[in-house]
């Protein structure tokens, strides 16, 4: 009986009996054997990890194994022992690799789509250039090299990404839930559509101290349109120029983040933490910023006319030549902040607090200041709601 399979093994009250020969890149299996008419034949993914490796207690042990080009297509390799295995361009499509140690093995341009990988360890694996759009929830990519990695889909729930070398690689749609990036380089990777909630995500600086963003442009290409940032930490990253348009960064930690210049335009900033940080030049037109805290911001010369900022902190915030006209400011905590050259015109400011606030130069024409705490503000040459001027 020739059987067009990767693999045959059959089971006997006897050792392991296999059979099998290799024609062109399908394994023709001729099975004939004296076992009796009751064995069990069990379909395995490969006769190549058998012929290599050895199976004790139906695990397999191929470390430092030559596995390069190979089919292994639904190979069940579940726990196997690949450590330093060489598996440069070998064909795992859908393969059990849950809980495998592939520490060091070499996995350059292997094909691991819809491979199972969970708690697997790829502790410096080289996974430089491969298709990984597979399960690899839990893992371990301790300084893995993902350099130009295809994980388009790929589910990296709670993985360990520390110090791995993702430069260029493709997350699209990722799942990277509670993932830790930190110290992760990930210039040039495309995160649109990614989910990074509660992510930790990397510090800031590379080995030569240079800013590492993962949503960097233009010099770095990096896209996180729509991306799924709700809790993430980002605080202290270098984000200038980031393509966060229409990203959800709903709860996420950006105190003391540079977003000089910043797309984020539709994005959903509810309740985000943006204290410190640097937002001259961003595009936040259609942003949510919802009980957004931005304790000590700088918004020098922003356009938020006719934005929601509905109970916004904006504490001791840099307002210079910003455009707020025909914005909700109700009940917004604006004490302290530098308000000059800035424009209110129709803005409501109904119970907002004022106090100790620096307004000079700016225009409230129209705007619903009722219930306003300007106790110890400092106000000159303001142009008032109904159009008189305050000297």
């Amino acid at each position: 009986m020739f059987l067009y399979s990767v693999s045959l093994w059959v089971v006997t009250r006897k050792p392991y009996l296999m059979l099998g020969c290799v024609m062109s890149s399908i394994l023709f299996v001729a099975c004939s054997s004296s076992a009796t008419k009751s064995a069990e034949t069990i379909p395995v993914s490969s006769t190549i990890i058998s012929s290599i490796c050895d199976p004790p207690s139906g695990s397999w042990d191929c470390a430092g194994a030559d596995l390069q080009g190979q089919r292994l297509e639904h190979a069940l390799a579940s726990d196997a022992n690949l450590v330093g295995a060489n598996l440069k361009g070998a064909f795992l499509f859908q393969a059990d690799l849950s809980g495998a140690d592939l520490t060091g093995a070499n996995l350059q341009d292997a094909d691991l789509s819809g491979a199972d990988l969970h708690r697997a360890n790829l502790t410096n694996a080289n996974l430089q250039d491969a298709s990984l759009g597979a399960d690899l929830s839990g893992a371990n990519l301790t300084e893995a090299n993902l350099q130009g990695a295809n994980l388009y889909y790929a589910d990296l729930t709670n993985a360990n990404l520390t110090n791995a070398n993702l430069r260029g690689a493709d997350l699209t749609k990722a799942n990277l839930t509670n993932a830790s990036l930190q110290g992760a380089n990930l210039t040039g990777a495309i995160l649109t559509d990614a989910i990074l909630t509660g992510a930790f995500l990397p510090d800031g600086t590379s080995q030569n101290n240079e800013p590492v963003a993962a949503c960097r442009q233009p010099t770095q290409f990096n896209d996180c349109t729509n991306a799924n940032l709700q809790g993430a930490n980002l605080g202290g990253l270098n984000l200038s120029g980031a393509r966060l348009q229409g990203a959800n960064l709903q709860d996420a930690n950006l105190d003391g983040t540079d977003l000089q210049g910043a797309n984020l335009s539709g994005a959903n900033l509810t309740r985000a933490d943006l204290s410190n940080t640097d937002l001259r030049g961003a595009n936040l037109r259609g942003a949510d910023l919802t009980n957004v805290n931005l304790t000590r911001a700088v918004l020098k010369g922003l356009n938020l006319s006719g934005v929601n900022l509905q109970g916004i902190t904006l504490y001791r915030a840099n307002l210079e030549g910003t455009n707020l006209s025909g914005s909700n400011l109700q009940g917004a905590d604006l004490s302290f902040a530098w308000i000059t050259n800035t424009n209110l015109r129709g803005a409501n400011l109904r119970g907002a607090n004022l106090k100790e606030a620096h307004v000079t130069d700016s225009d409230l024409t129209g705007a619903n200041i009722t219930g306003i705490n300007p106790i110890g503000g400092f106000w000159y040459n303001v142009i008032m709601p109904d159009g008189t001027v305050l000297k």
